[in-house]
C-alpha cells in the first residue's frame, strides 16, 4: 500500500468516511464563559458576589438553551414546507432525545 495515508486496513480513509457531516452549536457563548470565569474567582473571594454570579449564569445559560430550541423549531418549520424529511426527523430527533448521562465504569485498585 504504497502511497497511502496511514496504516489501517482501510488505507486511511476511514477517519474521512466515517466523519459526521453535522456540526453542534456551543450552548455556551463568550459572554457566558466570562461570567462562569468570575464566577469561579469570586467563590474563592466573596460569597455573597459568587451567589449572585451562579444565578446569573443559570439564568443566560436556561435562555441560551431556549434560543437554541427556538432555532431548531423555526429550522424544523422551514425544512417541513421544503418536503426535506430527512433533516426534519433529525431535528425533531434533537429536540425529543431525552438526556442520559456518560457511563463511567468503575476501576479497579
Amino acid at each position: 500500500m504504497a502511497g497511502d495515508k496511514g496504516n489501517n486496513a482501510y488505507g486511511g480513509r476511514c477517519n474521512d468516511r466515517f466523519k459526521k457531516h453535522t456540526k453542534k452549536k456551543a450552548r455556551i457563548s463568550d459572554e457566558i464563559s466570562d461570567l462562569i470565569n468570575r464566577e469561579m474567582e469570586a467563590k474563592q473571594k466573596d460569597n455573597i458576589e459568587y451567589k449572585q454570579l451562579k444565578a446569573e449564569v443559570q439564568s443566560q445559560v436556561g435562555k441560551d438553551k431556549l434560543k437554541q430550541q427556538d432555532e431548531l423549531c423555526e429550522e424544523a418549520e422551514e425544512e417541513n414546507k421544503k418536503g426535506n424529511t430527512r433533516r426534519l426527523f433529525q431535528i425533531v430527533r434533537i429536540l425529543s432525545q431525552k438526556f442520559q448521562p456518560r457511563l463511567r465504569g468503575i476501576q479497579s485498585e
